[in-house]
C-alpha cells in the first residue's frame, strides 16, 4: 500500500502542477480556475494504494469496500473500482497467482486450489505433497475404504481435508473431501 500511495501521490502532484500552470488546457478548462486547488494529490495517493494492493492480492470488490471503510468517502468509490479492476487485469496478464497463493507454493504448504482443473490422469501426489519428514499422503480411496477406515483416518490425522483417489495403487485423483463434511456424513 505504501508503494502504491507514494506512486499515486507523485502522479497527483504532477497533475496538480499541470493544472496550476496550464489551467487553460481543455482537460482543466471547465473545472479548474487559475490559482484554485482543483486537484487533490491525497486522492491520487489513495487510489494508487488501492491499485497497488489490488494488483498484488488480486482483490477487487473486497478491496473497494475496505478502502471505502477507511476513507468513508462515497464519492471515491468509482475511482477506487476503476483502479482495482484495472490493476487486477494488468496483474493477471503477468500471471494468475496473487501474493498469498505464491507464498503458499513457496513454503510448500499443502493447498488444493478450487480454480485448478485436473484431468483424469492427475495423480494425488501431483497435487498435494507432504512436507519433508512427514508421512506419505493420507487419501480416501473410492474402491476399498469402509466407514470404519474413514473414521480411523480422521482420528489418526489432523488434516482438514483428504484427496479422493480411485484406488491406493493408481492414486488417480477424482476429488477432495473436507474433514468437517466427512464427520457430518458419518454422524448422520
Amino acid at each position: 500500500m505504501a508503494v502504491g500511495a507514494i506512486a499515486g501521490r507523485i502522479v497527483g502532484i504532477g497533475v496538480e502542477q499541470l493544472a496550476y500552470h496550464h489551467h487553460d488546457w481543455i482537460i482543466f478548462r471547465n473545472w479548474c480556475r487559475p490559482g484554485a486547488d482543483c486537484v487533490t494529490p491525497g486522492l491520487y495517493a489513495m487510489v494508487g494504494a488501492a491499485a497497488c494492493l489490488g494488483g498484488v492480492t488480486r482483490m477487487t470488490v473486497s478491496l473497494v469496500v475496505i478502502m471505502f471503510e477507511l476513507t468513508g468517502g462515497l464519492e471515491y468509490i468509482v475511482p477506487l473500482m476503476a483502479a482495482a479492476v484495472t490493476s487486477k487485469w494488468v496483474a493477471d496478464a503477468f500471471g494468475k497467482e496473487g501474493i498469498y497463493e505464491a507464498h503458499i507454493h513457496l513454503n510448500g504448504y499443502p493447498f488444493l486450489d478450487v480454480k485448478d482443473e485436473f484431468t483424469h490422469r492427475t495423480l494425488a501426489t501431483d497435487v498435494m505433497r507432504p512436507r519433508r519428514g512427514e508421512p506419505p499422503l493420507s487419501v480416501l480411496s473410492q474402491d476399498s475404504m469402509t466407514v470404519e477406515d474413514v473414521e480411523t483416518l480422521i482420528k489418526e490425522t489432523d488434516y482438514n481435508g483428504f484427496p479422493v483417489v480411485v484406488s491406493k495403487d493408481s492414486e488417480r485423483l477424482i476429488g477432495f473431501a473436507q474433514r468437517r463434511e466427512l464427520i457430518l456424513a458419518i454422524s448422520e
